[in-house]
């Protein structure tokens, strides 16, 4: 009895210890989700997401997107910024029935990665 008593406090001293050895922070991804026309105030809100996902060293940037299009300024600004971004960025159209269209299509090219969700569209023939 009293050996089963000190293996457990030997358990118990050791597992924080143990504890300290794993990561604790795995990592941030930034979820931005742009369902808007693209237009000034859209782009500041996804340029903003981006700035701050990049200030924080995040993991990855997820730009869930459904947009009909829109100006195109504002697109050639949000496009700068997903290139000039260190951070990876993945421009995901959703959802189901969701369209990235026109100016959508461009921000969708401009992402490292574009992923849509089934039942999706891009581009301005669909």
């Amino acid at each position: 009895m009293k050996r089963k008593i000190r293996i457990l406090i030997y358990v118990c001293l050791i597992l924080p210890v143990l504890a300290g050895f794993y990561p604790q922070d795995q990592g941030k991804i930034y979820l931005i989700e742009f369902n808007d026309i693209v237009h000034g105030v859209s782009a500041d809100f996804v340029i903003e997401g981006i700035e701050k996902a990049n200030a924080d060293k995040a993991e990855l940037i997820i730009i869930s997107m459904q947009t009909p299009g829109g100006m195109v300024n504002s697109m050639e600004l949000m496009i700068q910024k997903i290139l000039a971004s260190e951070v990876p960025v993945v421009g995901f159209v959703n959802p189901a029935g969701a369209k990235a269209a026109s100016a959508g299509f461009y921000l969708l090219m401009a992402c490292d990665v574009a992923v849509m969700a089934p039942g999706t569209r891009t581009g301005a023939a669909t």
